[in-house]
């Protein structure tokens, strides 16, 4: 019984815990995704700067 109440007095704290990591893993993969956008658009803007002559010789 004491074991139980144990784990019952912990239950809203382990919640917790566990909410705050599904919030930072969330946080996590939308500053992924920001950081491939960002990349990806400057990566296309770097190319649309770049003569064409560069581009047909593969320079970069």
């Amino acid at each position: 019984m004491r074991d139980q109440l144990a784990v019952y007095q912990k239950l809203p704290s382990m919640l917790r815990a566990a909410q705050f990591n599904v919030n930072v893993l969330a946080e996590r993969e939308k500053l992924e995704k920001m950081e491939a956008d960002f990349v990806a658009t400057r990566r296309h803007s770097r190319r649309a700067r770049l003569p064409r002559s560069r581009l047909r010789n593969g320079s970069s």
